[in-house]
């Protein structure tokens, strides 16, 4: 689940940017398969959980992460850039 997570974004964050967003990633993995498992979806390799919630999770986190100054492409919120607009259009 972490690595999905963190594959949109892993040419723009630092390291320890992809650990929390694979961590997150972690969490919302969880969240969905839990809930795919009560809405009684039979997903038996929680492939939707996966690919669908964790690479979601990893196109928004672009938006969030990343810093400009660095020069390794990163605009995210946390540093003043608007690159979560152009994730959330994506």
């Amino acid at each position: 689940a972490g690595l999905v997570s963190i594959t949109a974004g892993c040419a723009a964050v630092e390291p320890w940017e992809a650990i929390i967003i694979g961590l997150l990633g972690g969490f919302a993995y969880q969240g969905i398969s839990m809930l795919m498992t009560k809405l009684k979806v039979d997903d038996v390799v929680d492939a939707v959980a996966v690919h669908a919630g964790c690479g979601l999770w990893g196109i928004l986190a672009v938006g969030f992460f990343g810093n400009p100054d660095e020069g390794i492409g990163g605009n995210g919120v946390f540093y003043g850039g608007d690159q979560l607009g152009t994730q959330i259009f994506a």
